[in-house]
């Protein structure tokens, strides 16, 4: 997969969660047929937990993934890639 942009998830601050429900408002405004797939370092979410995760599992469900326990591997910098281990499969 290809992915135009990233966002990072950072320990008690609110706002890639929020830049990813803007996003996947927008999707859903605009008809877009896409999905925002969260790569969460964190065993759950930081801040305001069940405020988001009633966004990712209901009001946006259909456009955000939100996968915890994603720790990076390896970069690749020539490929410009990244591998992950995940607790549970990415669906």
């Amino acid at each position: 997969m290809n992915f135009g942009s990233e966002i990072n998830i950072q320990n008690k601050n609110p706002a890639p969660y929020r830049k990813v429900c803007l996003i996947a408002d927008y999707f859903k405004e605009h008809k877009i047929k896409g999905k925002v797939l969260i790569l969460d370092e964190n065993n759950n979410i930081t801040i305001k937990e069940q405020d988001f995760h009633t966004a990712f599992d209901e009001l946006y469900k259909d456009f955000i993934h939100w996968e915890s326990n994603a720790k990076i591997e390896s970069i690749d910098l020539d490929k410009k890639t990244k591998s992950f281990a995940f607790a549970t499969p990415v669906i």
